[in-house]
């Protein structure tokens, strides 16, 4: 599901862009989410960045991500890697751990 860049989120006071990092991140052909991504940004939105390592929902190594991030967005003013991502694991106790970790950054997201 994509949402338009006028979406905003809301959660309490704070507004952020949750980023889900799997292999078909950055992997449509009209650069949708890279616009999204870019318009979050200027619009101060806090980006949280969540990485999939389950295999079944296409997670891949970082490096996979990395490597299909487009440029633009690795450099100022974007540099959207300057926080570190938050794994979300495949077995069920750490990845209710993982799902916390994603509350606590909205809830802290300023």
């Amino acid at each position: 599901e994509t949402y338009s860049s006028k979406d905003k989120f809301h959660f309490g006071y704070e507004e952020f862009f949750l980023l889900y990092l799997n292999d078909e991140v950055f992997t449509d052909t009209n650069g949708t989410l890279v616009k999204q991504v870019k318009n979050a940004i200027k619009s101060e939105l806090k980006l949280i960045l969540v990485h999939e390592t389950d295999i079944q929902n296409g997670g891949v190594p970082f490096d996979s991500i990395f490597a299909q991030t487009p440029r633009e967005l690795l450099i100022e003013p974007y540099k959207i890697y300057g926080d570190i991502a938050v794994p979300l694991y495949t077995f069920e106790d750490y990845r209710k751990v993982s799902l916390r970790m994603i509350l606590c950054k909205m809830r802290d997201s300023t």
